[in-house]
């Protein structure tokens, strides 16, 4: 069966249909984290956008994500304590993390890994590379890895 035809199908079957998988977006530049909701919205994605670090845990403490996208250089708290926090908890530890930067040094990549995060991908990223990260990691639309309880903990490069 196609994506397409699975679409279809959860959309014919609404007793079938699994939780739609949401994604936090947590990016300082306004015009980017626009982008990526477009471009997960048009997916079939549940979107939302933090614009800093304390937003971000605001809401992370008030909604459950399969995914969240995060910046690491935010104002407020940085994005490596948003996902110290969002490993802090066995309830948030289940959502996936990838990290997107346009600044990445092996250091860093190191503390990334440290921390937590499932996947990274340099800035700027293609939308076809994130979507297929996305189901790589196991949150693809009508299925969630992290919400069904696995969770993967590769952290990987995403390339162009």
């Amino acid at each position: 069966m196609t994506d397409r035809q699975k679409r279809d199908h959860v959309r014919e079957n609404p007793l079938s249909n699994p939780p739609t998988p949401s994604i936090l977006v947590v990016e300082d530049e306004r015009h980017i984290a626009r982008f990526l909701e477009f471009v997960l919205h048009k997916e079939g994605y549940t979107v939302e956008s933090a614009f800093d670090g304390d937003e971000a845990v605001q809401r992370l403490q008030s909604h459950t994500y399969s995914a969240v996208l995060l910046d690491l250089g935010l104002p407020g708290r940085s994005g490596l304590e948003v996902l110290r926090y969002l490993r802090s908890s066995e309830e948030r530890d289940k959502t996936v993390v990838i990290v997107l930067t346009a600044k990445f040094s092996g250091d860093v990549l190191h503390e990334v890994l440290a921390a937590g995060a499932n996947a990274h991908c340099p800035k700027p990223v293609a939308p076809s590379t994130l979507l297929r990260k996305l189901k790589e990691l196991g949150v693809a639309n009508g299925y969630c890895a992290a919400t069904g309880g696995t969770n993967p903990t590769i952290l990987e490069e995403c390339r162009l």
